[in-house]
């Protein structure tokens, strides 16, 4: 993963350990002078460090990302982002696996800093969670709510379950009669509650996700954006 992070003489990871408490200021700065390969995260002001990533975590990160991918290249003014750090507040820097956001010059809320950075939070965030179930729907979820993220999408490969929340409305999306859940802040993003576990499952995951891109609340999305647009 490559995040543009400075190499400097000194590297400060020695101090970004696992449970050390600091703001975000101070721990970027840190964050900063480590190596490219170092990843850490800020949640609610506490320094957490990501488990090995597992074959079904990489799996499912990937589908996830076909599956996001093509919905941004077929939604003007929206993009996908995997693994981007992003500055929630001034106890927060996460880096999701996957994340969905309204470009700003289209009314977005997030902007990109100076360093190329995400600022603000995203409209649609997701987690892929193997080991880490318990921090991403507890601490992280919390962090995302008070935020001010749309919505919160996690895997749980063990599981082989799917959690989608409105978390500014505390709600928890469930698929429908045909096993499809749907996005509401991105109309048109529709997601197999199975197929995304089973063998064949690019296949499978994109053909629901084309329905969803065919329906008219996809064209009304793409309209209102368009209609946004800042020159």
């Amino acid at each position: 993963m490559t995040t543009g992070r400075k190499k400097e003489s000194k590297d400060k990871s020695s101090e970004l350990k696992h449970g050390a408490r600091m703001n975000r200021e101070r721990f970027h700065y840190l964050y900063e002078q480590t190596a490219e390969d170092f990843r850490v995260e800020l949640i609610g002001g506490v320094v957490h460090e990501p488990s090995p990533i597992s074959v079904s975590h990489g799996r499912n990160h990937a589908v996830l990302a076909h599956i996001l991918y093509t919905y941004a290249i077929e939604t003007p003014g929206v993009e996908m982002l995997g693994n981007v750090t992003v500055m929630l507040s001034d106890q927060d820097e996460v880096e999701p696996d996957l994340l969905l956001r309204v470009l700003p010059k289209f009314g977005g809320r997030t902007q990109n800093t100076r360093d190329d950075y995400v600022d603000g939070p995203p409209e649609f965030v997701v987690e892929v969670a193997h080991s880490s179930v318990s921090l991403d729907l507890g601490r992280k979820r919390k962090r995302y709510i008070l935020s001010g993220v749309a919505e919160y999408l996690v895997i749980c490969t063990q599981l082989k379950e799917i959690r989608w929340f409105d978390l500014q409305n505390n709600a928890k999306y469930e698929a429908d009669d045909a096993g499809i859940l749907k996005s509401n802040v991105f109309p048109g993003l529709w997601l197999s509650s199975t197929a995304i576990f089973s063998d064949g499952n690019d296949k499978s995951a994109l053909k629901v996700l084309k329905q969803g891109l065919k329906s008219a609340e996809h064209a009304g999305f793409v309209k209102k954006l368009a209609a946004h647009k800042r020159k």
